[in-house]
């Protein structure tokens, strides 16, 4: 890739075209066409509108089957985590039941965050100090089993 200095291009001789601009505009919105398109193919993906402030805001869902070991997804990302419904590494999110019919299903929308403060600042509510302290403290405590854990195999390993 060149670079160039500014001072290499006389003004007079430089022309500005608006064909790069409505070619990337088009550029974008047929991208982010096909995205919403493989959204609406992906059966964990939701839309739901909440009064948020003091508008109405789309909010971009992706729910977790609540069966044993399918693997966490992101409510916000839609990224796959590597902890797996109901085992201990569970603990490492914040799981929320979205029971308002919302999610399309009758059934209730498991969404998991990766912590409050995430799931506050996306629906733009408060959680209150004592589910925070809770959840904190679970989270410890799994982080804590983990490394120790981790002592153990590195333990067994030395001998």
């Amino acid at each position: 890739m060149a670079y160039y200095s500014t001072t290499d291009f006389n003004n007079e001789d430089f022309s500005y075209s608006n064909d790069d601009v409505s070619s990337v505009s088009t550029n974008h919105k047929m991208h982010k066409k096909m995205q919403d398109e493989v959204k609406r193919q992906d059966t964990g993906y939701f839309t739901i509108r909440r009064k948020v402030v003091s508008r109405y805001v789309k909010l971009d869902l992706y729910k977790t089957p609540l069966s044993y070991n399918f693997r966490i997804r992101n409510a916000v990302t839609g990224i796959y985590e590597n902890a797996k419904v109901g085992t201990r590494a569970s603990n490492l999110h914040f799981k929320v039941a979205l029971c308002t019919g919302e999610s399309g299903n009758r059934e209730p929308a498991h969404l998991f965050f990766n912590s409050p403060e995430q799931y506050e600042k996306y629906f733009g509510l408060k959680v209150s100090d004592n589910i925070k302290r809770e959840w904190t403290y679970n989270y410890m405590m799994e982080l804590e089993h983990q490394q120790s854990g981790r002592n153990r195999k590195s333990d067994t390993r030395i001998r």
